[in-house]
């Protein structure tokens, strides 16, 4: 009978060491992939880098340097790569000289594929431009009160749409310049920024009393409004943008840059304070490089770049 217990005993105990040892083989083959995707995706970014430093290297040839930083943003799009194409087409000696707007520009926006250029005056107009040959294509006078302080592209072919907002209104257009919606805030909270989800449509913007509203692409009726920054008179949210998974993330002038997942945005999921590294001052410059790395510029000069992950 000793025996036969000493055998189950033994039994189970090697049964318990394989269950382990397959949960640890199982664990050990989902971290190699993780770590290979990592791998993979950091490869991405070099190879990127690696084109925006050619590209920046042959701006005496500004077709070669266009192509070169054109390839990094679809490798990995990100600041470098956008300001990359921006010095590529500014090496172009037409360049300066092909758009006469003939009114003070207030905001611009480019799409190359599009082949469209958007810019928005101090007097509410906006113009419509074919990147290619420099000639204007559309005009929408008076389509905003106030002076166009964001203009975003976004979108393709017969869904292409262009956003422009003034402290009151957002309006969107299509590529003919027609005006497809106008919002406002529903409590008259002046607009001061806006971004665009790429792959939804969705508008997000920051107000001057620390909110912020959310749009579905073709709604008039927000989809979410909340507080995300309160402190007083230093409210107003300078700064939003989409985070790749869809999360937004915010920057107030209370100092802080919070990340809000809009199922239940009561409380930020996580909070990263400016105002340490350079007290008194705040965020009003904000642009996200993947799902929790973003690039920060602040009131007081300093730009950072962030790893909320870490």
């Amino acid at each position: 009978v000793r025996q036969h217990r000493r055998t189950i005993r033994l039994a189970w105990a090697a049964a318990g060491a394989l269950a382990l040892l397959s949960i640890v083989a199982v664990v050990s083959a989902v971290l190699a992939v993780k770590n290979a995707d990592r791998a993979d995706q950091r490869r991405i970014e070099a190879e990127a880098q690696r084109l925006v430093a050619q590209s920046g290297a042959n701006l005496n040839e500004p077709d070669l340097a266009f192509l070169l930083a054109a390839h990094a943003d679809r490798l990995d799009s990100s600041l470098d790569t956008q300001g990359a194409l921006l010095s590529a087409l500014a090496s172009r000696p037409e360049f300066r000289q092909r758009l006469r707007v003939g009114t003070p520009v207030a905001s611009v926006g480019l799409d190359v594929e599009a082949d469209l250029v958007a810019v928005g005056t101090e007097a509410g107009d906006v113009y419509l431009y074919e990147f290619s040959t420099g000639e204007r294509i559309g005009a929408v006078e008076g389509v905003l009160g106030n002076e166009v302080t964001h203009l975003v592209i976004h979108g393709e072919g017969d869904d292409l749409r262009i956003v422009a907002a003034d402290i009151v209104s957002i309006v969107v257009l299509d590529a003919d310049g027609e005006v497809q919606l106008t919002r406002t805030d529903p409590d008259g909270d002046p607009f001061f920024s806006l971004a665009v989800e790429a792959t939804s449509g969705r508008v997000a913007a920051g107000t001057g009393l620390g909110n912020v509203v959310v749009w579905e692409e073709a709604e008039t009726r927000p989809q979410v409004a909340f507080e995300a920054h309160a402190g007083g008179e230093l409210t107003a949210v300078d700064s939003v943008a989409w985070a790749s998974d869809g999360d937004l993330i915010s920057a107030g002038r209370d100092g802080a840059v919070r990340r809000w997942n809009l199922g239940d945005p009561t409380q930020p999921e996580w909070e990263l304070d400016h105002g340490e590294s350079e007290p008194g001052q705040y965020v009003n410059s904000l642009a996200t490089l993947g799902k929790d790395r973003l690039v920060t510029g602040g009131s007081g000069g300093l730009v950072q770049f962030w790893d909320a992950s870490t």
